[in-house]
Formats: C-alpha cells, sequence, structure tokens
C-alpha cells in the first residue's frame, strides 16, 4: 500500500471521527473548523516533506501556526510575514537538500505516481489535478492550447511525444499549493508570461533561443512551484 494513499486515508479518518463527535454533541468546546483545517494542512505539510517538497511543507505550516496563534501566545504575528518566512526557509532547504533529477526516461515507479495517463488529443488538453499525485504523457500532432490545472497535489507531464500547430502553442497554468513538472523537447522555447506570487516559474537548463518555437506560458501560481525541463 502506498506512503501517501495510507496518510491521506489517515487524515480523512481523523476528520470525519470529529464531525461524528460534533454530530454528537461531544467536544463541542473545541473550535471545529479550526481542528479539521489543521489536521487538513498538517497532512499536507508531512507528505511533501516526506518527498522534499518543501515549499508545500513549509507553508501550511506557516497557516497553521497562525491558525492556532491565541493558543501558541502570537496574537501579535503578521500573516505576510510568516508566509514570506517560511518560503524563504523552503528555498533554503531545497537548495541544501536538492535532488538530481535524471528526466531521459519515461518510466517512474509506483512509489511516485498515484496515476498515470497517456492523452491523445491533437489540439486541446486540459489537465488538473487536485490532492493526490499524475503523471501524464502528452501525444498530439497539431497541439494549440494546453490548460493545467493544480490543487495540493504534483504533477509531471511530458510533451515531449507532440508537435505544436503552425498557430503556435499556449500553456495556460492555474496552480495553487501544488508542484508542477512540465518535460517539453528542447526544441521549444518558454516565453513566460505567468503572475507569480509566492511561488516559482524555473527552467532547468539555459539554452540559445535561435531557431527555437516559442510557446506561450500564461495563468497564475501562487503558493506553488513550477519547473520546466528540457527533454
Amino acid at each position: 500500500m502506498k506512503t501517501d494513499k495510507v496518510l491521506w486515508g489517515l487524515l480523512f479518518l481523523g476528520g470525519g471521527i470529529v464531525l461524528l463527535l460534533a454530530a454528537l454533541g461531544i467536544g463541542m468546546e473545541f473550535e471545529l473548523m479550526k481542528v479539521i483545517s489543521s489536521i487538513l494542512l498538517l497532512g499536507i505539510a508531512l507528505t511533501s516533506f516526506i518527498r522534499f517538497r518543501f515549499f508545500l511543507s513549509m507553508v501550511p505550516l506557516a497557516f497553521v501556526v497562525y491558525i492556532w496563534k491565541e493558543q501558541l501566545g502570537l496574537e501579535n504575528v503578521n500573516l505576510w510575514l510568516l508566509i514570506l518566512a517560511s518560503v524563504v526557509l523552503s528555498i533554503g532547504l531545497s537548495i541544501i537538500f536538492q535532488r538530481k533529477h535524471h528526466f531521459r526516461s519515461h518510466k517512474h515507479s509506483d512509489t511516485w505516481s498515484e496515476t498515470k495517463e497517456v492523452i491523445n488529443d491533437d489540439e486541446y488538453v486540459t489537465i488538473d489535478s487536485s490532492f493526490g499525485e499524475q503523471t501524464k504523457y502528452v501525444h498530439a500532432s497539431n497541439l494549440k492550447q494546453v490548460n493545467i490545472g493544480g490543487h495540493f497535489s504534483t504533477q509531471k507531464i511530458f510533451f515531449d511525444q507532440c508537435q505544436i500547430s503552425p498557430e503556435g502553442l499556449k500553456i495556460d497554468i492555474s496552480a495553487n499549493f501544488c508542484e508542477i513538472t512540465i518535460n517539453m523537447p528542447r526544441e521549444w522555447r518558454i516565453v513566460n508570461k505567468v503572475n507569480v506570487f509566492a511561488g516559482s516559474v524555473k527552467e532547468s537548463d539555459t539554452l540559445s533561443a535561435d531557431v527555437r518555437t516559442p510557446v506561450e506560458l500564461r495563468g497564475s501560481v501562487s503558493f506553488a512551484e513550477v519547473d520546466i525541463n528540457y527533454i
């Protein structure tokens, strides 16, 4: 049984028990929504930390601290400074414990991905993930538009089996509290027009822009990481 599956199962089981106790009038002296929110945020933090996803572990912890600031004696804590501190800490941890990734092969172990799927669509592709892990292989001969949504999730998307439409390619991203890795041919070149708030959009390599096909990347990234890898 996969570690992530067990963790999420336990988290939702705990949340269900809290709701049941509330329905029975037991433990009503506790603030129910705070408890449930903290359980889910701690679950996201723990799952992310196990996989060395420090951004998705530190930021939820910052929100947990803010939720319980009165009980912790931190009534004057500033939320934005707390989030900023968590982002800076996650960057430092990522630099120290950065792992090398190899994207030449399309073989992934089951411990990495909950779901794998090959998407065959010539023009328009939509990929969305919430509270899970996905690996997607897109096959297309006339790709025009890709919509990617990520919320509390981890995604790896491969475009190396795609041909761009003569009209060009636009990739629209909506990423919140997630990590998205986009793997694309080295012949493509990202034109970054993404709005970023407390997150990042990074390219793994610095390649010459000569005779490379531009791909417009747009949308929004909030409390999330988007990594571009050329393969």
